[in-house]
């Protein structure tokens, strides 16, 4: 589209947000970003740019130790942050909607310990905002009275000395000084997300720029994160149909800010808008009804090579698709570079996007963009190689289970840190701190074909575990199932038969019914697009069934790991009725 039909969006909230802040108070208010200095998010930058400084050499995969802690319940947000003495820290919340502080060792062997924040007051699904300023102080949650009225789905961020901005349970955004516990200043009207993320710029503005998705609208054909409700600024006439779809836009390096743009008959597109709203740039749209995922903008190449990119992963709930791509955005139109897959970002019905991030994660100098494999068991660093040009593979980690957490991330003066759950279990890669010398590890060494192979192996077992599990629970319940059809047969004595029967769904009153009038010992349907597949087995007055949906995503994402139970009953006289347990 062009840009006169796409005119503004959440950056129109950030100069309302400025000139309502420059009618409070000055004193709550200073010059640049230095409020942001202590705060960690889910991701590395307020600015929703999941990058870590260039200056910081990670170590990985050589120079690093492993943690794992398992917590009561399972893990719903990680926050990593860091103190020049006090190290590294994380804070996790649970789905029992409490909240623990884990102190990984900086020794090598030595076990981690944990400790319960008691005065979490929030929910476990709220992503968390961590301050962590002092050396005896222990990262806390920044936790807002509930007179402010915090949307349950969002968190605030700095907007100035002891300031923080967020979204309220109306959609307001909302300024609240902390200290005095008071509101001094509210945008009203722009009915923002209710999952929206606040993303601020970091160049040192006279008043904080903050972007936000606002003007919310349900948008039916996505549902792929949390919920079906998209953004579309109330005074921006996008194109019909149009929607911001996603959680939060991205502030580049230059202020400019993307935002991922989606209509279900061409799919999604990036675009650029600058300070004043007016669209620079774009991507291509998809040209079917699929997501970009918008993960960072960094520099892959060299000092002598510069290679900057934006990087998303085009179609994270196809199957066909999962490419993440390095595109250039310095012309009108964007051009992917280089491409390289298969990865999975984003677990559909969740709001987990902070799932990657960029650095220099292996100390060679040169940007790597580290995401979840393509069944999130392991992490994995991708890097374009300095002679060939092209996206690779260079290191892996593997996860407990399948990662079901954000990936927290953070820089610091002795290297990066990153951790990420599996169900209650937290995992922490952390640097060796008392490895000596480390000269003699190469950790920039690329994989070789066969290190590639044995970690799509590893992958391919471990979906054959879970295939092998439900094979195994299948052949017990044929079993089951025949000794009972036995049984029935000789106290009936009479033959069985079989007969066909097609599944029929009602969304409206959530029953699913059989279209046939009897049925006899066994019954069995393939599965098509059209119906559900189904094996069932009658016995006496009852019958049991397993049955998948036709659609996946109506379970899960696309893991294959569907499935419903279902509660039956026979009757003789009338089509059996069949309904959800």
């Amino acid at each position: 589209m062009s840009p006169s039909r796409r005119e503004r969006f959440g950056t129109r909230a950030a100069a309302a947000l400025l000139a309502l802040s420059a009618c409070t108070s000055g004193a709550a208010f200073e010059y640049g970003d230095g409020d942001l200095e202590g705060h960690y998010f889910t991701y590395p930058r307020a600015t929703g740019n999941r990058v870590i400084d260039s200056s910081i050499k990670g170590t990985f995969p050589s120079n690093i130790q492993t943690y794992d802690v398992n917590l009561p319940s399972n893990v719903t947000w990680a926050v990593a942050s860091h103190h020049p003495q006090a190290g590294f820290k994380y804070v996790v919340t649970t789905a029992e909607n409490k909240a623990y502080v884990i102190h990984p060792s900086t020794k090598q062997g030595m076990p981690a310990t944990m400790e319960e924040l008691v005065d979490f007051q929030a929910g476990g699904d709220q992503p968390p905002l961590v301050r962590h300023k002092g050396l005896n102080e222990l990262p806390v949650i920044v936790t807002l009275p509930k007179a402010a009225k915090v949307a349950p789905l969002s968190h605030p961020v700095p907007a100035g000395e002891d300031v923080y901005a967020f979204i309220d349970t109306a959609g307001d955004l909302v300024l609240w000084n902390l200290p005095n516990n008071t509101e001094i200043g509210r945008l009203s009207g722009v009915n923002a997300l209710p999952d929206g993320r606040i993303v601020r710029s970091i160049n040192g503005h006279l008043r904080p720029w903050l972007a936000f998705y606002g003007g919310v609208e349900v948008y039916p054909s996505s549902c792929l994160l949390g919920d079906c409700i998209e953004g579309i600024f109330a005074d921006v006439q996008l194109p019909e149909g149009d929607v911001y779809e996603g959680i939060s836009p991205m502030f580049l390096p230059d202020d400019t800010v993307v935002a991922t743009v989606s209509n279900p008959e061409r799919g999604s597109m990036m675009v650029k808008y600058n300070w004043e709203g007016d669209e620079v740039s774009s991507s291509p749209a998809m040209g079917w009804n699929g997501w970009r995922h918008q993960l960072f903008y960094n520099d892959f190449g060299t000092s002598a090579n510069p290679l900057p990119y934006f990087v998303d992963l085009y179609g994270p709930h196809s199957d066909q698709r999962k490419e993440m791509q390095f595109a250039s955005i310095s012309s009108p139109v964007w051009s992917v570079d280089k491409t390289i897959g298969q990865y999975n970002t984003q677990k559909g019905g969740t709001r987990y996007l902070d799932t990657n991030v960029s650095g220099d994660l292996n100390g060679d100098g040169i940007a790597e963009a580290v995401v979840p494999s393509r069944y999130r068991a392991k992490i994995v660093s991708v890097q374009i190689d300095t002679g060939s040009g092209e996206a690779k593979e260079m290191w892996s980690l593997n996860m407990p289970k399948k990662m079901s957490s954000n990936l927290a991330a953070v820089g610091g003066n002795a290297g990066i840190a990153l951790g990420a759950a599996s169900g209650n279990t937290f995992r922490m890669w952390m640097p060796t701190l008392d490895v000596a010398d480390t000269s003699s590890k190469d950790p920039g060494k690329q994989m070789t074909e066969e290190q590639q192979l044995e970690d799509l192996l590893r992958e391919v077992k471990y979906e054959e575990k879970e295939v092998s599990g439900l094979l195994i629970a299948l052949i017990i319940s044929f079993f089951a199932v025949a000794v009972v059809l036995v049984a029935y047969r000789l106290k009936k004595r009479r033959a069985s038969r079989k007969e066909m029967g097609t599944l029929i769904h009602d969304p409206n009153s959530g029953r699913t019914n059989i279209s046939a009038s009897s049925f006899a010992s066994s019954a069995r349907s393939s599965r098509t697009p059209n119906n559900f597949g189904f094996n069932a087995s009658a016995h006496n007055d009852g019958m049991v069934l397993d049955a998948c949906p036709p659609d996946d995503s109506m379970w899960d994402d696309d893991d294959d790991e569907d499935g419903a139970v279902f509660d039956v009953q026979l009757d003789r006289d009338e089509p059996p009725q069949v309904t959800f347990v």
